[in-house]
């Protein structure tokens, strides 16, 4: 009777044992996997602002490749006025 107690005993314990370590693992899983959606979310953020970056980088370029062709446009222009206003 006694070994047979002490059997049950020792399932129950292996039982609850084995249920403390499913529940330590499922803990890990859930970890990992909150930390691997943390580290994507902060590299989706690392990438949106890449790409703001980027697109205000390319309009800088544009504002500058328009303003030196007004600049240019308007050099000519006062040149040819200089040009004009001396051969009349």
């Amino acid at each position: 009777m006694q070994t047979a107690l002490a059997k049950l005993l020792e399932a129950k314990q292996a039982r609850k044992k084995a249920a403390h370590r499913a529940d330590q693992e499922d803990m890990r899983c859930v970890l990992d996997l909150e930390n691997s959606l943390a580290k994507e979310n902060r590299q989706e953020r690392q990438n949106r602002g890449n790409e703001n970056l980027q697109r205000r980088v390319q309009e800088l370029q544009e504002s500058l490749v328009r303003e030196r062709s007004r600049r240019r446009q308007d050099f000519k222009r006062r040149k040819w006025e200089l040009r004009t206003a001396m051969t009349s």
